[in-house]
Formats: C-alpha cells, sequence, structure tokens
C-alpha cells in the first residue's frame, strides 16, 4: 500500500498533469518594455502617496487640528507609517496593474482569462481549489524547513519586526496589507511574469522541462528580490517557486493566491500572539 502511494506520489511529481494553458500575446521584446514599463508606473504610484503626505505637511499649518490630534498624538509614528505604507503598495501595484491591464485590453484580451484569474481548469471548483491551496501552502512550509536546514545565514523579516511593535488601528491595518498583498503579488509575479518567462523560454529550447525550471526560478527570483530583504531570499525563492509549479499544475492564479493568502495569515495571526 505504501509502496504504490510513493509510486503515484513520484509519477504525481516528475510527471505533473499540467493544466495552465498559456498564450501570452507579447513578443520577448515587447514583453519585457511592458515589465520596465510597469515597474516606472509602479514607482511612481509609490512615491505618489508620499510626496502627497510631505506637501499637505508643508501646507498645513503647524497649529491646526491635523497637527495637534494626528501628527503630534503620542505614540502616532506607527499609525502614520502604517497608513504610509499601505497607501505605497496599493498605489504602486494599483498603477502597475492598470498598465498591465491596459496593454492586454489594447490586445482585446482580458486580463482575468488571460492569466487565468478563474477556476475553468478545476470546472469551477472552490472545493478543489481550496484543498489544492492548503496542499501548496504545506509544500510550501515544508521546503522552507528543507532550506532552513541547509541555508543557515541568519536572516530577519523587517515587516515583522514593525508588526512587533504596532498596537491599535495601525496593527489592524497592517493586518489587511498583508491580506491584500497575495492577490496582488501573484498577478504580477506568477500570472504576468512568469507566464512571460514560460512562453519565451518553451519557444527557444526543446526541453518543456528545462524552459519551465528557467521560468520558475526567473519568476521566483525577481520575487524574491522585489522583498528587499537578500539575507532571506532563499526563502522567498523557495515560495515564489512552489506558488509558480501550483499554478503551472492547477491551471488557476486561484490556487497560489489561497496558498499565499494562507502564508500571511498564519505569520499574522503568530505575531498577534505574541504581542498579546
Amino acid at each position: 500500500m505504501i509502496q504504490k502511494l510513493a509510486k503515484n506520489l513520484w509519477k504525481a511529481l516528475s510527471n505533473p498533469t499540467v493544466r495552465l494553458n498559456s498564450d501570452f500575446p507579447f513578443s520577448l521584446g515587447r514583453s519585457l518594455k511592458l515589465y520596465g514599463k510597469s515597474l516606472l508606473y509602479f514607482l511612481v504610484g509609490s512615491l505618489l502617496p508620499i510626496g502627497l503626505f510631505l506637501g499637505a505637511l508643508r501646507l498645513i499649518p503647524e497649529n491646526s487640528v491635523f497637527f495637534r490630534d494626528f501628527i503630534l498624538a503620542e505614540n502616532s509614528e506607527g499609525l502614520v507609517l502604517v497608513i504610509l505604507s499601505v497607501s505605497t503598495f496599493v498605489c504602486g501595484f494599483g498603477m502597475q496593474l492598470f498598465c498591465i491591464r491596459q496593454a492586454v485590453h489594447r490586445e482585446n484580451r482580458r486580463l482575468r482569462d488571460l492569466l487565468s484569474l478563474n477556476l475553468k481548469s478545476l470546472n469551477g471548483s472552490w472545493l478543489k481549489a481550496f484543498g489544492l491551496g492548503v496542499a501548496t501552502y504545506l509544500l510550501a512550509l515544508f521546503a522552507e524547513q528543507l532550506v532552513g536546514q541547509i541555508y543557515t545565514v541568519p536572516s530577519t523579516d523587517p515587516t515583522a519586526d514593525f508588526i512587533k511593535t504596532l498596537g491599535g488601528n495601525a496593527l489592524y491595518l497592517m493586518m489587511a496589507l498583508a491580506m491584500m498583498g497575495p492577490f496582488v503579488e501573484e498577478v504580477i509575479f506568477r500570472g504576468f511574469l512568469y507566464n512571460i518567462m514560460a512562453k519565451h523560454a518553451t519557444s527557444r529550447l526543446t526541453s518543456a522541462t528545462a524552459a519551465n525550471l528557467i521560468a520558475v526560478l526567473g519568476s521566483a527570483a525577481v520575487f524574491g528580490l522585489m522583498h528587499m530583504n537578500i539575507a532571506a531570499l532563499p526563502f522567498y525563492m523557495v515560495l515564489g517557486a512552489v506558488y509558480a509549479e501550483s499554478y503551472r499544475r492547477s491551471g488557476t492564479l486561484v490556487v497560489p493566491i489561497i496558498a499565499h493568502v494562507l502564508n500571511n495569515s498564519v505569520i499574522v495571526i503568530t505575531l498577534l500572539l505574541r504581542v498579546a
């Protein structure tokens, strides 16, 4: 029984059923140009809330109610930083998504269908999607533990350290950001970036396995670097690689989104319990 189970598991891992049907409509040059343009949109969107906030500080009188009750209030620094963090995230990734969406629409395509942000591959079953999402989360957690046995370089999570210092409304805002992040990150790094790399690697290599490996590791590397925590890069890459492979095998972006939300939820709940 155990031998048969192990044999079926190995078969599923070594020769998986691939449900993702990627037909990205952009050439390599245009894809890179579009991604570069979307990063510029991200940068502008991220800086916009900060610029507006600094501009408001210069225009609003220092003796105003705003300064007295919000800026100068006791322990208000954390809340201000959290509001700016949420604003920069929403504006930055929002503008990046807008840039990509507009390019896709010019091709008379829908972003949701192009990135498989639906359950068509699973016959509309949310139960299957949730089950695969949980399995992906557990596999990613196991993979992280294995990497931790090999990669022993000390690393910290600045975001987690920051959350530990928060309380009240600031803490709940950061929890909301942790829940919003997975959706946007999966659209950008798996739905868009992985698809670009997979399509063009496949067109240039005879080995489908090698092409997928390049796409998985490439998108995972960018995912890790965008977190700007070099010491923890191997762990982010493991997460990104598992999410990308779950996307390819399930054929729907919903599965890695569920896994990513579970990952962030567990981290946030753990931090909340420690703070309490």
